[in-house]
């Protein structure tokens, strides 16, 4: 059978050991469903049901159709990156996504060579559909990167088909000149106009920055921007942030706190994590510290690294909640691989002994673990205990490295510390002229100390 023939699925077998026929038979039903809403429009069939199905949405299958679902906001479900979140994080715990990276999840169609990074046999099983546009495109997605003209053969049969993103894909591929193709803009511009007819967010998207840039086109700032709020009005995160960005130039805060709203709605951990900052009183709107709070929690456990740090923080020091410092130090242990932050605040945790059993010498290996990540206070503390040979063996080279780091940041205490070194020679070569350009350095700033030194040099 040529796979240009549209007709119904071929005859198939479970391809998962104990796959009951019966949620089988509900998944194919459901992918069928997908398929018209990719050729006849998002909304032409209604899929909310399937959702509701136990059975389907307790089975990898399911999970991944729920996954297209909610992702591009069709049949009747509105975009949700959140669910796409708390869905894939699932699959991840049960063993069957065993890439899952929620970096990956960026706020805008989530592109399904990250959903199909599962189990062998999920690929397997839609890979039966290939007379269906929509299992062209799955597969398109997944060849893309490795054999760009191969998956360009497959975006052009299923775009004849009608499949409205197989017809966004090839207008990115011709803006681009992916493969063998050459960069071509008209024939890209006409293929986003096609699917954005059919309210493709990426296509509405796309077709916002080429009126901006005028490509292909006149330039034309309201059809620009008719486009980006469409866009914006069906989920498309991207240009949530474009019009939140637009907006944050102008100061027009009302319009901010709108987008805000809206990316935080679609579930955009960013945005959410933004309208807890709005809620600190700013962008017009009144202090409200539990709001901040909701707002930084929903985002943290969406991974959002700030997020995370934030309700750290927020625990710690009783902001917004209840303080309950053994909880913020927990949330700092979720976000201290992506925030030195939260790696600087764990010293401070176990050299305090607050929320933690005080423990030097783990205090400082986070001092150092925030210092080699660029967090400058930290520098300070690293310094700080070399020279002391608190919490790790004292080494006067190392103190003055890590403490000239700091001092060249312009932080007193550390330049203080510096022109003293050098003043005695202590862990580095005795240069007095230096010394004194460090401790005047550190009297500008109203160090105590260094203020003392310069009055008592003045009276000589």
């Amino acid at each position: 059978m040529s796979e240009l023939e549209e007709s119904t699925c071929p005859s198939h077998t479970s391809l998962f050991t104990g796959f009951d026929d019966q949620i089988e038979s509900k998944c194919i039903e459901w992918y069928h469903q997908i398929e018209q809403t990719s050729i006849h429009g998002k909304q032409s069939v209604q899929l909310v049901d399937y959702l509701l199905d136990d059975e389907l949405m307790s089975n990898p299958i399911g999970k991944t159709l729920a996954i297209l679902c909610y992702s591009r906001g069709i049949g009747g479900i509105k975009t949700n990156y959140e669910k796409v979140y708390h869905i894939l994080q699932s699959l991840g715990e049960e063993g069957e996504y065993t890439e899952f990276s929620s970096s990956m999840i960026c706020g805008d169609s989530i592109t399904v060579s990250v959903i199909f990074q599962t189990k062998k046999q999920i690929l397997d099983w839609f890979s039966q559909f290939l007379t269906h546009s929509d299992t062209l495109v799955l597969l398109a997605d997944l060849v893309l990167t490795k054999n760009p003209d191969q998956a360009f053969r497959s975006y052009e049969i299923a775009a004849e088909k009608g499949n409205i993103y197989a017809m966004r894909n090839l207008g990115d591929m011709y803006s681009f000149g992916e493969g063998s193709l050459e960069v071509d803009k008209k024939k890209s511009l006409e293929y986003f106009r096609k699917a954005a007819e059919f309210d493709d967010p990426e296509s509405l998207f796309a077709l916002g920055y080429y009126y901006r840039e005028g490509i292909e086109v006149q330039v034309d700032k309201e059809k620009s921007l008719y486009y980006y709020n469409k866009a914006a009005e069906l989920g498309m995160i991207k240009s949530i942030s474009y019009l939140y960005g637009k907006n944050d130039k102008k100061k027009n805060y009302t319009e901010m706190v709108k987008y805000l709203r809206m990316g935080a709605e679609f579930g955009d951990a960013s945005s959410i994590f933004n309208l807890g900052y709005a809620y600190m009183g700013n962008f017009g709107l009144s202090e409200n510290l539990e709001e901040t709070f909701k707002c930084q929690l929903r985002a943290a456990n969406l991974g959002h690294g700030m997020g995370q740090h934030k309700v750290g923080y927020a625990y710690c020091n009783g902001i917004g909640v209840e303080k309950n410092p053994e909880e913020g130090v927990k949330w700092y242990l979720k976000a201290q691989n992506k925030e030195p932050a939260s790696q600087y605040n764990l010293a401070h945790a176990y050299y305090t002994g607050v929320g933690v059993k005080m423990d030097k010498n783990i205090a400082f290996d986070w001092y150092l673990k925030a210092a080699t990540n660029g967090h400058e206070m930290a520098k300070y503390y690293v310094g700080s205990s070399y020279y002391y040979g608190d919490g790790c063996n004292q080494d006067y080279p190392l103190a003055f490295k890590y403490l000239e780091m700091s001092a060249k940041h312009g932080y007193s205490d550390a330049q203080y510390s510096v022109g003293t070194m050098l003043l005695q020679g202590l862990g580095v070569e005795k240069d007095v002229n230096k010394a004194f350009e460090y401790i005047f350095l550190a009297a500008d700033q109203g160090h105590e100390r260094a203020l003392n030194f310069v009055n008592h040099l003045r009276r000589f």
